[in-house]
């Protein structure tokens, strides 16, 4: 099933952060969409701007194992989890990560945590504060 996220504000600070061989996923992405000019862009939106009832409904978060400090994501911090099918075959996971867009990363690098309705928007509204402190 296909997750939609609409962002209805603009983007601002975009800077590309990988291109070419440093995507990580540059073989799955050529495979799957063909050759191209492949690159890794980064923004900030704020989350006022950004509209999803898939980060309302978020029942499975990751925690962080193994970081890279190329990668979005810290050491032992929690992330929202999108379900993606397609992804997890192939033993990927798409976290929403620090820069607050959703990327996929290797199922082994996270504790996969799976919360009751109640609990999960708890601390899915904990992070949504903790994010919007540090920016």
């Amino acid at each position: 099933m296909a997750k939609r996220i609409e962002i209805i504000g603009a983007i601002e600070s975009i800077e590309i952060i990988a291109s070419g061989s440093g995507i990580r996923q540059l073989a799955e992405l050529i495979e799957k969409f063909g050759e191209g000019r492949w690159r890794k862009l980064k923004g900030v939106v704020s989350r006022s701007s950004v509209t999803s009832t898939d980060m309302e409904t978020t029942s499975r978060f990751a925690i962080c194992i193994e970081a890279d400090p190329e990668d979005d994501v810290e050491l032992q911090k929690v992330y929202p989890i999108l379900d993606d099918e397609d992804a997890e075959k192939d033993g990927m996971l798409r976290v929403i990560d620090e820069s607050g867009e959703d990327y996929l990363y290797e199922t082994a690098r996270f504790l996969v945590l799976r919360l009751p309705a109640t609990e999960a928007h708890t601390l899915l509204r904990s992070i949504e504060v903790a994010t919007s402190t540090h920016r």
